[in-house]
């Protein structure tokens, strides 16, 4: 295919402005630069990173299928076939025919962007995966309708035993013992050690 200079050159000028970010609705990224990070960068350990900063360049979110640009026109029609496909589905994805039943998704495995956090046994945490479109039957692939962000539960550690400072508990204080020397009618005493031996009958 024969693409002369001034496409070459346009295209060449256009790839560093484009950027998008997901806010509600809209799904566009914070950074305006997320295609330098390439793919690599949405991938574990910068999931939630990419999340945050960069999810639709990465897929995090649903982005319409409509031109992002308004001269795609000006391309013409061999901007939307290799090399430039992936450019042309990002930015003229309707101008190019990439819109329809014809595509599908291909979504990536549940990447974790929080600690499971909770108490004793079970707990939650966040997860988020990302799509890229694929044509229609390719394996795995599925409708474009599946979410895309779950809150899940997790596993902790269990709960420890409680000690009794855990639990409040303070043993009571007993009053010391005090010999008040009274006698009962039957209480013997040992004349030697001065010991009682209550209970017994006294001698008469």
């Amino acid at each position: 295919m024969h693409v002369n200079m001034s496409y070459l050159t346009k295209l060449v000028l256009v790839l560093p402005a484009l950027f998008v970010s997901c806010h509600g609705n809209t799904c566009v990224d914070e950074l305006p630069d997320c295609a330098e990070y390439t793919k690599s960068a949405c991938q574990e350990p910068y999931v939630s990173w990419a999340y945050h900063n960069c999810p639709a360049f990465c897929g995090f979110c649903h982005k319409a299928c409509e031109d992002k640009r308004g001269d795609c026109h000006e391309y013409g029609a061999g901007m939307c076939q290799e090399p430039y496909k992936t450019w042309a589905r990002e930015n003229c994805a309707q101008y190019c025919g990439f819109c329809g039943r014809e595509l599908e998704c291909l979504y990536t495995p549940w990447a974790d962007i929080s600690n499971c956090t909770g108490s004793c046994v079970y707990g939650f945490k966040v997860q988020v995966r990302a799509f890229s479109l694929v044509p229609k039957d390719t394996p795995l692939a599925m409708d474009c309708d599946k979410d895309l962000y779950r809150n899940t539960t997790c596993a902790l550690n269990g709960c420890p035993t409680p000690t009794d400072a855990d639990l409040g508990w303070i043993p009571p204080l007993l009053p010391p013992s005090v010999d008040t020397g009274f006698r009962g009618p039957h209480t013997n005493v040992d004349p030697v050690s001065g010991s009682v031996d209550a209970g017994t009958a006294a001698l008469g």
